[in-house]
């Protein structure tokens, strides 16, 4: 089947696809669909740092657009877009942790920086300051900035595979939604949303700002008037505290 395409609504388009399962109305949909991908490869790569080659995001995430619109049922009434990022960000994601994209002294730093927190923590009867910690962790101020960063990316992304494991996204998910699909995704969902109202108000802005917004840490240092240094470190706090909620959710 070979037919022009130039000028056909969306809705049209899936319609005929769907109908055929044709080859050209499926690149077509790839092509209108595309910047999505660059879209959510260019946040990942934000946080991922050197780690990660970004073309090879692109060609993972653009792996998951095609298995999205090859599976996408439009008569189940969700929008593709809502129904394409769970599969595009989970090939990602997929990508990112078979390759092992956190080295070993960013994992062991991010560890001892959260022991030591804690343990100055205790000692002082509230959350150190940055001049204690550097002192503690022997070092400089500008050294503590880039284990802030490190941490934040080490943070987001290992909270990243962890959501993305807990929603199941792969082929189950994607074809269906089963009763029990649709349990653990809204039990999931009320999981976070309560752990993000009991958050400190400016790490509950940052989240707001960052996922639902998709402004950058850089953006919000802007709206927040201070250093994307300090968001940085607000924003590895807020997602600690969700990795360890949801981890205490996965083993209930």
């Amino acid at each position: 089947m070979t037919m022009v395409t130039e000028g056909i609504e969306t809705a049209e388009l899936w319609r005929l696809y769907v109908e055929s399962r044709d080859i050209e109305l499926r690149n077509e949909l790839i092509l209108r669909y595309s910047g999505l991908v660059g879209s959510i490869v260019r946040r990942i790569a934000a946080v991922s740092g050197n780690y990660a080659d970004t073309e090879d995001l692109q060609s993972y995430g653009m792996l998951g657009l095609i298995k999205a619109i090859e599976k996408y049922d439009p008569g189940r009434g969700a929008a593709f877009e809502t129904f394409a990022v769970y599969r595009v960000r989970g090939e990602v994601i997929d990508y990112i942790r078979r390759n092992d994209w956190v080295p070993r002294g960013v994992r062991k730093r991010a560890q001892e920086f959260d022991v030591t927190v804690s343990t100055l923590t205790n000692e002082l009867g509230r959350r150190p300051q940055e001049d204690e910690l550097a002192g503690r962790l022997g070092l400089e101020r500008s050294e503590l900035h880039q284990l802030y960063t490190d941490i934040e990316r080490f943070n987001t992304v290992s909270f990243e595979e962890l959501l993305q494991g807990t929603l199941q996204i792969g082929d189950d998910f994607a074809d269906t939604k089963t009763p029990e699909g649709s349990v653990q995704e809204h039990e999931l969902i009320e999981t976070l949303s309560a752990a993000i109202e009991e958050m400190p108000e400016r790490e509950r802005l940052i989240i707001t700002l960052y996922y639902y917004e998709e402004l950058s840490l850089k953006e919000i240092s802007g709206v927040l008037g201070v250093s994307e240094s300090r968001v940085s470190q607000l924003h590895s706090r807020a997602i600690s505290r969700m990795k360890k909620i949801l981890t205490s959710y996965l083993n209930l």
